[in-house]
């Protein structure tokens, strides 16, 4: 049953929705890993500081407190 290899939610990107199944899995040699190894943990590493800095800074605009004074001054159309 090929049904249990598709991932149960979808992707969202800038483009659109992307649904993924997994077609194989392929074993590599350690020699092979130790090739890659610290770029894959750079990238993961990267990608979870992205990932934190982002919610870090969705939950300060959740808190803050923002209001805009003097409406006019930030309105083009009113120069």
């Amino acid at each position: 049953n090929d049904d249990k290899n598709w991932k149960k939610t979808p992707f969202a990107t800038e483009n659109g929705v992307v649904v993924v199944r997994l077609a194989e899995i392929e074993n590599a040699s350690t020699a092979e890993f130790d090739v890659v190894k610290q770029t894959l943990i750079d990238d993961m590493t990267s990608a979870k500081s992205n990932i934190m800095f982002e919610r870090y800074v969705s939950m300060l605009r959740a808190k803050a407190d923002i209001r805009i004074l003097m409406s006019g001054i930030s309105n083009q159309n009113a120069w």
